[in-house]
């Protein structure tokens, strides 16, 4: 009972240390991390998480030495290889962080960003050719990722190669053929509108939304209370 309760603890401070991070409040997730390794140093994730947080706020020396005491810990740590990764490509070290993402990939091939994050040293030391290789690696797991898309065109078309960013941009498009449909969609599209009651703006168009979808209101109901509710806001 002592060694659940325990458990439990440790998995509610890093619950509370990774919802910190999800909100990018990173100087308070290192805090949380940092109490979650003192009560649990044998945890590499621990480690990893807390060095992740120390690259986030620059500072990659701590960066790399706490993603490296993860790894003494557990020497396929993923998050640790990719936090000292980052790290080191931040410090210029980018054979380092080569090596680092490389041993990464090989541990958890499914997980595409890390060969975004290996394309980026590659492109970022003027090897564009392993860099576009990466990119289209990444591309062939997410091929919706469009950030990486325009990476790998950035790429060919500084190295003058335009046909092959062509083709790349075709092959997006053959595996994401809604692309075609969204573009004007995108194009139509208007802002919000600008108020200072957004809050109830917001939950007006998702209480209906809502209703609609579960079919409590129809849509002719569900458009009259909108309009109801909205239109002495925006007069």
């Amino acid at each position: 009972e002592l060694q659940r309760s325990e458990k439990d603890n440790a998995d509610v401070l890093f619950n509370i240390g990774l919802c910190e991070r999800e909100l990018k409040d990173f100087a308070a997730a290192a805090r949380t991390f940092a109490a979650y390794t003192q009560k649990f140093p044998a945890q590499p994730d621990g480690w990893a998480c807390l060095g992740e947080c120390k690259y986030r706020l620059n500072d990659f020396k701590a960066g790399i030495e706490l993603s490296e005491r993860a790894l003494r810990l557990d020497r396929n740590c993923v998050p640790a290889l990719t936090v000292r990764g980052q790290c080191q490509k931040a410090t210029g070290q980018a054979e380092a962080a080569v090596r680092s993402f490389t041993q990464a990939i090989q541990l958890a091939p499914q997980l595409a960003e890390l060969k975004v994050h290996r394309g980026d040293v590659h492109e970022a030391i003027g090897q564009v050719d392993q860099a576009v290789a990466d990119y289209r690696a990444a591309l062939a797991q997410n091929p919706a990722d469009d950030a990486t898309l325009k990476k790998a065109t950035t790429c060919l078309l500084h190295a003058d190669k335009g046909a092959e960013a062509i083709q790349l941009c075709d092959d997006v498009l053959k595996a994401n053929p809604w692309f075609a449909d969204a573009l004007p969609v995108i194009e139509s599209a208007k802002a919000r509108p600008v108020t200072h009651q957004y809050p109830q703006v917001s939950d007006t168009i998702r209480s209906n939304m809502n209703a609609y979808l579960a079919g409590t209101k129809t849509t002719d109901t569900a458009l009259a209370d909108m309009k109801s509710r909205l239109t002495p806001i925006f007069r």
